[in-house]
């Protein structure tokens, strides 16, 4: 242990523990985040490994299927799923074998597009649907098309816009 200054005062002295006990906590948080880090880039590596072959899955399932389950996995995990396949041309590959590969990165890139506003979409599928049955119900409760139906009802919210409008004129 190093000989204490006796020439420093006492809030010099303070001071100087201070900067010594800040330096100290600096070394150690910087220590931790490299900990961390460290931890992170493994635990990514082996995530990528388990990526690779969920993506090669899914290039064997149907269009649908696979978009639904990537969909579902970006949900869960709160981030978009990586772009897998979209390495550039290495020296030792063949450009068959850079084909297949990018013919790969081509397809997973269409499922990564279709799964980003899937559920959302299939939310508004459901919805127009039990719209639809609705309209259809409504329809065939008064005996026409659905159709007429719809014709029938944008004639009268316009006729309703139009009443207001004169309205308002004879008002002013």
């Amino acid at each position: 242990m190093p000989r204490p200054r006796l020439d420093l005062t006492p809030e010099e002295r303070r001071e100087r523990c201070r900067l010594q006990a800040n330096a100290r906590q600096e070394t150690k948080r910087f220590k931790q985040k490299e900990l961390k880090m460290a931890e992170k880039v493994a635990t990514e590596i082996a995530e990528i490994a388990e990526l690779y072959e969920l993506a090669e899955e899914l290039l064997q399932m149907s269009l649908p299927v696979a978009i639904e389950v990537v969909a579902n996995w970006q949900r869960e995990e709160r981030r978009p799923f990586p772009a897998l396949f979209t390495d550039p041309q290495a020296d030792h590959e063949t450009s068959k074998a850079y084909y297949a590969r990018s013919e790969k990165a081509r397809k997973f890139g269409l499922i990564r597009y279709m799964a980003m506003d899937h559920i959302k979409s299939a939310g508004d599928r459901r919805r127009k649907a039990t719209f639809n049955d609705k309209e259809a119900k409504e329809a065939a409760a008064v005996g026409i098309t659905v159709d007429a139906y719809r014709n029938r009802k944008t004639a009268a919210r316009l006729t309703a816009k139009m009443e207001k409008i004169v309205a308002d004129r004879i008002a002013a």
